[in-house]
């Protein structure tokens, strides 16, 4: 039997397990269940939320924005937006 470590799957690599210890994890019917139920529910809230779709951003109107601005505020105190 070998005690070398690896990287545990289960916790996307960030600990190291012995070999024979992950096996042993892995082969208890309530670890499985427990990762069944838990994929169940990444599939599941994965149908909830839909890749989103950008906002269409329509052609700005500069000319008209332009005139929309307060010139009366002096340059440094304007937004960057102005």
């Amino acid at each position: 039997m070998t005690n070398d470590l690896v990287q545990c799957p289960l916790c996307d690599g960030l600990a190291r397990i012995p070999r024979a210890q992950l096996i042993e994890r892995l082969s208890d019917p309530l670890v499985l269940a427990k990762i069944d139920k838990l994929l169940a529910t990444l599939q599941a809230g994965s149908d909830l939320h839909p890749e989103p779709v950008p906002a269409a951003a329509g052609p700005s109107d500069f000319q008209t924005q332009v005139h929309s601005w307060n010139p009366s505020n002096p340059m440094w105190k304007r937004s960057p937006k102005e």
